[in-house]
């Protein structure tokens, strides 16, 4: 295969991303699939059932994963068990990737027969299409990681500030701008009355961000500090570490930045202390090219 084994690795060791490849999963897009476990390796798990006669029921686990190969067992219900192994070597820029599958099948000589036939003429076929499919698949995913773009990851450390905040629960991502306008015009009355001054740029901390709920903080940092009103909270920041990123660009091809500083932060074994959040520096009002907009993603971190 023609990409790199740490990529083909990721698409085999993520059980979730079996269905953009495997041969079974492509016989039956219905199937009905429940996942268990870590999200990847030794210990993660999927259930499948399908009426399909080719797929029917089962379920695979990972039993070990490392560096130079990835192993699984599965269970076929009535129709047996087995296990299967994956194995990357390097050859010259390419990856030999070699699949293989065991299974006992008893003393019996017609079982046997039985077996060899299944496997090697049944099965055969299925490991070919999977591994042509997974060629495929990770060299398109390593052009897209050759064409990502690669943010710079900052440790700084942020000073106490006194703020004023409006937290509200959004339904959507693309409700968040016109929230946001709105818990501003709650901050701003506020501030104005009890005579503060706004002392750096607008922010956000995102306390949830899923499907169907968001909920966050919009906040703006004070020259000293104020009093709560009504929804409009004054408290103070504490002082923390933090990971940051520099994005510029619009709101909604942001995730990318997200993507690299979880997985930074994940691969160095780093903690998170807290929510996550966002300092607008750029105005959108004022600057009608969005990739010139500035927006600081951080983590507050220890």
């Amino acid at each position: 295969m023609a990409a790199p084994a740490d990529v083909i690795y990721s698409e085999i060791n993520t059980l979730k991303a079996w269905p953009r490849w495997s041969a079974w999963h492509r016989l039956d897009p219905k199937m009905d699939i429940t996942y268990a476990g870590p999200e990847s390796g030794a210990g993660s798990s999927y259930a499948w059932k399908s009426e399909h006669k080719n797929v029917g029921d089962g379920k695979m686990t990972i039993t070990a994963s490392g560096p130079d190969s990835i192993a699984t067992e599965m269970d076929f219900m009535k129709n047996g068990k087995a296990s299967a192994v994956f194995r990357f070597s390097k050859e010259g820029n390419a990856t030999k990737v070699t699949w293989t599958m065991y299974s006992d099948m008893g003393n019996n000589p017609i079982k046997k027969l039985f077996g060899f036939f299944m496997m090697d003429k049944m099965i055969g076929p299925d490991f070919e299409k999977g591994l042509h499919n997974l060629d495929s698949i990770s060299a398109l995913d390593q052009k897209n990681k050759a064409s990502e773009k690669v943010y710079e990851i900052k440790r700084i450390q942020v000073e106490a500030m006194q703020v004023m905040t409006v937290r509200k629960v959004c339904p959507s991502a693309d409700s968040i701008a016109a929230y946001i306008r709105s818990m501003f015009g709650q901050i701003g009355p506020v501030v104005g009355r009890q005579g503060l001054q706004q002392h750096g740029p607008v922010f956000a901390i995102y306390h949830t961000f899923g499907a169907g709920k968001i909920d966050f903080e919009a906040g703006l940092p004070l020259d000293k500090a104020g009093k709560s009103e009504g929804n409009v909270m004054a408290k103070e920041l504490p002082a923390t570490n933090a990971l940051c990123i520099d994005y510029y660009g619009p709101y909604s091809t942001m995730k990318p930045a997200y993507d690299q500083l979880q997985q930074y932060i994940k691969t160095n074994n780093i903690t998170v202390t807290g929510s996550p959040w966002e300092i607008y520096v750029g105005d959108p009002g004022l600057e009608k090219d969005p990739n010139k907009i500035l927006t600081k993603i951080c983590y507050p971190v220890k």
